[in-house]
């Protein structure tokens, strides 16, 4: 368990030696650990210290209801959020190594989820840019298919099979309806 647990496996190496060998090591590592461990009980090594980070959880979860919201509604929705913010930072990147950190700026309102700023509206939006309203609806256009795109491929990263994505998707949308907006970002 302990190799499993602390990932030890990932450091075999052919070139090193045999499998067995490493085996034997491991064991040996283990149980000189143990024995440490078990020495220092003399010393008060079974008592742990444990951090309490009052304030950070009572800020945390302070505005959040304690309704009919559960654990894993909450946990699903900042998952949703999180993703979502993820995909937001890699599309600006994106933009800004082609060179449209501007344009992105302008036009990131239009794709964002959660926040309360006033949305613009196109003619707005495009006097700022100093261009038409036509070519602001197809520059917001690109921006979502973009956002989607890489929203598909975030999703595609976290399930198995690639015809769950559609799904999985539809379980982030429910979770985020689910907490109504009360789950702070």
């Amino acid at each position: 368990m302990h190799l499993l647990e602390h990932h030890a496996l990932t450091h075999v190496d052919r070139l090193k030696g045999k499998f067995r060998s490493f085996l034997l090591a491991s064991f040996q590592n283990y149980l000189a650990n143990e024995l440490q461990r078990m020495r220092s009980q003399k010393r008060g090594g079974k008592n742990q210290f444990i951090s309490l980070a009052w304030e950070e959880g009572e800020t945390r979860y302070r505005l959040e209801p304690a309704d009919y919201l559960t654990a894993e509604k909450i946990y699903e929705a900042r998952w949703a959020m999180t993703l979502l913010h993820h995909v937001m930072e890699h599309l600006h990147k994106q933009y800004v190594a082609q060179g449209k950190g501007a344009t992105f700026a302008e036009l990131q309102v239009f794709v964002r989820f959660g926040e309360e700023s006033r949305v613009p509206s196109y003619e707005e939006v495009a006097e700022r840019m100093g261009i038409g309203v036509p070519a602001v609806k197809t520059l917001i256009h690109r921006l979502r298919k973009q956002y989607t795109t890489i929203l598909r491929e975030e999703v595609g990263r976290t399930v198995s099979d690639p015809a769950d994505i559609d799904a999985e998707i539809h379980s982030l949308c429910d979770a985020l309806i689910a907490a109504e907006g009360r789950i702070a970002p």
